[in-house]
């Protein structure tokens, strides 16, 4: 962008009270980031800090402003919830990183829906998984990019959803209690119309993960598809 994003404007058009805004430099092998919580309402920050990061530190650096967003904001988090927060997702670098533009093709499938972004995104993710085979949600994320094309382009729908949950339970064997990897195989199963399966996985996911939306989302499509309207709503 050529100019700064105004984070107050961005909370507003988001719909949200607050908004985490950064900014990072790279000198040499140091990248030096900025970042801060700012509220809305106030348009002031609620905390700021920086850091000055070597490549090993990145995966830190996530998890302590992660529980600085959490603070302060003074939101309640379940204890499965903080523990998720407190343990890494991975340990490689280059695994995360590779994790992280997989996501960015799933967002972008969301916004402007063209199925290359999900091949490039389950690329990515497959990749992330070569760097580290023990990386559950780098699997959760492949499995969500099959079976969201397995339910949005008939071709290769059936193949895609074999996938889908291959890579979501491997997921859940890796980590049984990780959100991510209960969504995945709800999902799938979900899609395959194997709706008792399904709905146990995802029950238990949004048990985890009271606070995501994604897991409601998920849970009220099941219902809505079970027959279960009230629920659904």
């Amino acid at each position: 962008l050529k100019d700064p994003a105004d984070p107050s404007k961005a909370a507003q058009e988001l719909q949200v009270d607050s908004v985490v805004d950064g900014t990072y430099q790279r000198v040499g092998g140091v990248v030096r980031v900025s970042v801060q919580l700012i509220d809305q309402q106030s348009r002031s920050a609620r905390w700021a800090e920086h850091y000055d990061l070597r490549a090993d530190d990145m995966l830190k650096f996530q998890d302590q402003v992660a529980k600085k967003v959490v603070d302060g904001l003074q939101v309640e988090v379940s204890g499965k919830e903080q523990q998720t927060l407190e343990a890494p997702l991975t340990n490689s670098p280059q695994a995360y990183n590779l994790y992280l533009q997989a996501r960015f093709f799933r967002n972008d499938y969301f916004m402007h829906t063209q199925t290359e972004s999900l091949h490039k995104g389950q690329q990515l993710a497959q990749e992330a998984i070569a760097k580290d085979p023990n990386f559950a949600e780098a699997y959760a994320l492949l499995s969500t990019l099959y079976f969201m094309e397995a339910a949005n382009i008939s071709e290769k729908a059936a193949a895609n959803l074999a996938l889908a949950e291959k890579a979501a339970r491997r997921a859940v064997e890796l980590k049984p209690s990780s959100p991510d990897a209960l969504m995945a195989l709800g999902g799938t199963l979900t899609e395959q119309g194997r709706n008792l399966e399904a709905l146990k996985a995802l029950r238990q996911a949004a048990a985890l993960a009271p606070n995501s939306e994604t897991a409601w989302d998920l849970l009220g499509y099941l219902y809505h598809y079970t027959g279960l309207l009230d629920l659904a709503e």
